[in-house]
């Protein structure tokens, strides 16, 4: 299923493309969607061991991908504001707005890795109900300012 959405949104990139002639934002769009797929297969396909002889190694890692996913995730949805939006209305990239949700993603991350801390999970041997943990992980990261907002109210009560 992810190669399949990989693959459509690079086709949908290319014949974005082939209307519009913007190369540069579709070379860059193309280069992070090759990323992903490129840390996808690294992560969770390529059989590659990423586990270590101490029991910390591996929580370290584990919690590196979560914390990868949420990053995404938070990416994903930067750019999915964008992209769903009529050309019109469309502005630039901005910065300030990309890196918004970067700067909570502590806040964000927190809650989820007290959610999953008690899961025992392998990455040399993931699976489907596994690797679930990580969709969760990218989708607090999408829909981070109902998390964080979320996060906020609690705290401040």
């Amino acid at each position: 299923m992810f190669w399949i959405s990989l693959v459509g949104l690079a086709v949908f990139i290319l014949v974005t493309t082939a209307k519009n002639g913007r190369l540069w934002r579709s070379s860059l769009l193309l280069f992070l969607l090759s990323a992903c797929g490129a840390a996808y297969f690294f992560t969770f396909q390529s059989g590659v061991s990423l586990s270590s002889k101490g029991e910390r190694s591996d929580d370290l890692v584990l919690i590196g991908v979560l914390y990868g996913c949420v990053l995404l995730g938070m990416v994903c949805d930067y750019l999915y504001a964008l992209v769903t939006r009529p050309k019109s209305e469309r502005e630039g990239f901005e910065v300030g707005a990309f890196l918004a949700p970067l700067l909570v993603s502590p806040i964000v991350f927190i809650p989820l890795l007290e959610a999953f801390q008690s899961i025992d999970i392998d990455l040399a041997n993931l699976t489907r109900p596994k690797f679930m943990v990580f969709l969760v992980a990218f989708e607090n990261g999408f829909f981070w300012r109902v998390v964080f907002e979320k996060r906020v109210r609690r705290k401040w009560r």
